[in-house]
């Protein structure tokens, strides 16, 4: 059996109903007084600790960086290579060294027009499936600047690559 990561908001939903629970049972005991226990303060003091006191440990729990279900983000892309190609059409030949998470998807390509340019992240101009990607929108003579990210599976981008510039012919 592969071990899975925990689940913190299925946990965290258990742990709430638990606790509404352990609550109906201690303030039951108020009338009763055998539900839980002889006291009362047994009772208020059960409901404490085992219902609202778990949500600590949920808490506790969200602190600690996630290493499972892919939240580590991929290494930066290196090895990034521009053969400029005159075609027809004109075209940009982009290759880079592989990544080798286990849990990779694919690679956002970002291109700019002018040094240093400003990357969103969530919109790539491209995506490729391997470590290669030949950009055909390219005008002849014009300056492009490209970044790469690796992304994985759980969709998390990994950082940019250094910027490399090439001119399409």
């Amino acid at each position: 059996m592969e071990n899975e990561a925990l689940d913190i908001n299925r946990t965290e939903a258990v742990w709430l109903v638990y606790t509404f629970i352990i609550a109906v049972l201690a303030f039951a005991g108020f009338k009763d007084q055998d539900i839980l226990g002889d006291s009362i303060f047994f009772n208020i003091m059960a409901g404490f600790v085992f219902g609202f006191g778990s949500q600590k440990v949920l808490e506790l729990a969200r602190q600690f960086p996630r290493t499972q279900n892919g939240d580590t983000p991929p290494a930066q892309v290196t090895g990034l290579q521009i053969v400029p190609d005159a075609g027809p059409p004109s075209r940009m030949d982009i290759t880079w060294t592989t990544n080798t998470e286990t849990d990779l998807h694919h690679y956002n390509i970002y291109r700019g027009n002018q040094p240093n340019f400003t990357v969103n992240l969530s919109t790539p101009d491209f995506t490729s499936q391997t470590n290669t990607y030949s950009d055909t929108t390219v005008v002849a003579n014009n300056m492009y600047y490209y970044r790469i990210a690796a992304v994985n599976t759980s969709n998390t981008i990994g950082q940019l690559s250094v910027e490399l510039s090439a001119q399409a012919q």
